[in-house]
């Protein structure tokens, strides 16, 4: 065995490697084991989810309700010289 390879398979790298390929066997194994959509509000318990158990950026990303409409249309940007349309055609 060359010996740069000795001096770095410590034992936090051996677990480490073996970790990541263990990480990535079950997660390929899920993937093509559980069929799509198999789990759903049916395998939930009544309040299995509570608020306090979802984190923050995940309630903000859930629909709720609507705020006040925004304007239509957003400031004009500078106009652009006739020059570079004709380039940008090209």
């Amino acid at each position: 065995m060359p010996r740069w390879i000795r001096r770095r398979s410590t034992y936090a790298n051996v677990i480490a490697t073996l970790a990541l390929c263990l990480a990535l066997n079950v997660g390929a194994y899920a993937a093509f084991k559980i069929p799509p959509n198999s789990i759903g509000s049916a395998q939930l318990k009544n309040r299995a989810v509570a608020p306090r158990k979802v984190s923050p950026s995940a309630i903000r990303l859930s629909p709720g309700q609507e705020g006040p409409e925004g304007a239509r249309r957003g400031p004009r940007g500078c106009p652009v010289p006739q020059v570079r349309r004709a380039l940008n055609r090209a």
